[in-house]
């Protein structure tokens, strides 16, 4: 088929970090972007006028980075080693540890004003006070197997009352902490609609969507806040399931010209008004695809190419941060040691999607 277009790309800048370290998270803290190595180490990378530059490297973990979070202008990291850390990034020291006592390594990561909590590769559920780094409860029975995602709703009122967690072991749970650090007592609903969940996140009014990608490369669609509600329909089950996404993007880029082949799935996102997935190549090229929810419920979700990052890494990407009010940039981190913000973003990706929309047309005429 000849090609009908290409689709918008962007520029990118780019700094090496960690001494061909990959580089497996991803967190912005102000005007700072925190990368997180595989060997345990943390990147610290500003922009300036001549493009990035590594300002510094935090050193503690004495194993790889699984999650990096900020909150109130604080970093804070979970590591294999099984500690989670928070850090004084003017004096680039650990200003505190969060310890459990056990051998699990660390594999998810997330913060309230009141609680850190951490997820662990035995599936338990760790809950910090923020403040003193005492461990108030251990959830142990939430999860058999390895956490990979904890999240809150912010767009909610009262989110923070609210923790969701996704696991290897394929389910979604959906806990209320509004009475405390009760286990059985939090329980609200769950969801089981793959064999193992990768991430997930939150999206639509007041947080109160899921998306869920999974470890065989599917994508899952719930409404969360229906499942806790019974006054409100819906929730019982996923209303929208691709079973093979990456099936799907290719079928979404035929006919346009150079586009990054889906090897995986990096992440998910709303920030910016609507579901966004990327997708990366072997080679490191990600592709950006607006999401749309089926019309029905049960039908597939209508994917539609807006943006191509091409050229900055040479391995696959591993995390992804997206633009948001604060920073209209998208950075990608690679196993290639790389990081890179791509600027244009905005104007680029409108002119994607028109593009995009163009050939549908002409394919149909």
């Amino acid at each position: 088929m000849p090609d009908l277009g290409v689709m918008a790309s962007l520029q990118s800048a780019s700094v090496a970090v960690g001494n061909n370290t990959p580089v497996l998270q991803l967190c912005s803290v102000g005007g700072t972007i925190a990368a997180g190595l595989s060997n345990g180490s943390i990147s610290l990378v500003q922009q300036t006028q001549d493009g990035l530059q590594q300002v510094g490297m935090l050193k503690s973990h004495t194993a790889a980075v699984r999650g990096l979070v900020s909150h109130d202008k604080q970093l804070y990291s979970a590591s294999e080693d099984g500690s989670a850390h928070a850090w004084d990034l003017r004096s680039m020291q650990e200003a505190q540890r969060f310890t459990h006592g056990g051998k699990a390594g660390l594999s998810a990561i997330n913060a309230t004003d009141n609680l850190l909590v951490g997820g662990a590769d035995d599936g338990t559920l760790l809950f910090w006070d923020r403040r003193t780094g005492n461990l108030r409860a251990s959830f142990h029975d939430t999860h058999p197997e390895a956490v990979t995602q904890v999240c809150f709703p912010e767009h909610r009122a009262g989110g923070a009352e609210w923790l969701i967690s996704s696991s290897a072991d394929g389910f979604i749970n959906v806990m209320d902490l509004k009475e405390g650090l009760d286990e059985e007592e939090a329980f609200r609903a769950a969801l089981n609609s793959t064999p193992s969940v990768a991430s997930c996140g939150l999206y639509g009014l007041q947080d109160s969507k899921l998306w869920a990608l999974s470890q065989i490369e599917s994508l899952h669609l719930w409404e969360w806040a229906a499942a806790i509600d019974e006054e409100v329909p819906g929730g019982e089950g996923t209303f929208c399931d691709d079973e093979d996404v990456r099936k799907s993007l290719a079928a979404s880029q035929e006919g346009l010209a150079g586009q990054p082949e889906p090897h995986s799935l990096v992440s998910m996102s709303s920030a910016e008004g609507g579901l966004r997935l990327a997708s990366t190549s072997e080679t490191g090229d990600v592709a950006i695809f607006r999401v749309d929810e089926p019309d029905a419920p049960g039908s597939m979700p209508t994917y539609t190419p807006e943006l191509a990052l091409k050229g900055a890494h040479s391995d696959v990407v591993r995390a992804i941060l997206w633009p948001s009010a604060h920073a209209a940039h998208y950075v990608t981190a690679s196993d290639d040691a790389i990081v890179s913000v791509w600027h244009g973003a905005a104007a680029k990706q409108q002119e994607g999607s028109e593009v995009a929309r163009s050939k549908k047309r002409q394919r149909r005429t």
